[in-house]
């Protein structure tokens, strides 16, 4: 009888662990610090960084599955990169100031006008071809059962190299260096890769 006591009080208590144990593994709001949109956001005096993210539910938790999904995500970050480059980056001096501010991630200092913007603007109009082949993966993030997200870019700091890409002296493939700069987690247990954000 005492034995039967025993095995059962451990039989609840690995229920009670796993259940524990489930909970706090499980990476519920791992997007939550996702960027969101098509945006430009100056990020200094000089500095600035132009991001697309895209998100794709997925109830799957197959891991096979989820990195289909990603693959086709990292396609479609691509393209929306792309369209925001070349369609709103390239007329944004015909847009009103509400839409351009749509576009625009806003800091105290640009709360009432878009200071600075301009010059933005006109720096990657100038090599926008160059800065789309240049862009890179900034973050993925996987909540199991619920999402996916992909967030392409490209910063300041990358349009010298930007602009060298179709030299014929340039060496340089790309940013295949950079790619795959995120954390990730079991897959079953989900990940936030946005880590490196604030830095990019």
């Amino acid at each position: 009888m005492n034995f039967k006591v025993l095995i059962s009080s451990i039989i609840a208590g690995s229920t009670l662990l796993t259940i524990g144990t489930t909970n706090s593994v499980n990476a519920s709001g791992a997007c939550d610090n996702a960027p969101r949109g098509e945006k430009l956001q100056r990020t200094g005096p000089n500095s600035w960084r132009v991001y697309a993210t895209v998100r794709k539910s997925v109830k799957s938790k197959n891991e096979e599955m989820v990195e289909f999904e990603f693959e086709r995500l990292e396609l479609k970050a691509q393209k929306a990169l792309a369209r925001f480059v070349n369609r709103e980056i390239k007329n944004f001096n015909n847009l009103d100031e509400n839409k351009k501010k749509e576009f625009v991630v806003l800091d105290d200092e640009q709360s009432t006008s878009l200071s600075g913007v301009q010059e933005i603007v006109d720096q990657i109009n100038a090599s926008s071809d160059a800065l789309l082949v240049a862009s890179q993966e900034i973050g993925r993030c996987h909540e199991p059962g619920v999402q996916i997200m992909l967030t392409y870019g490209i910063n300041s700091e990358n349009i010298s190299t930007a602009s060298n890409i179709n030299s014929p002296n340039s060496n340089n493939t790309g940013n295949d260096s950079q790619r795959g700069n995120f954390y990730r987690n079991d897959i079953d247990q989900g990940y936030n890769g946005y880590q490196n954000w604030e830095d990019f």
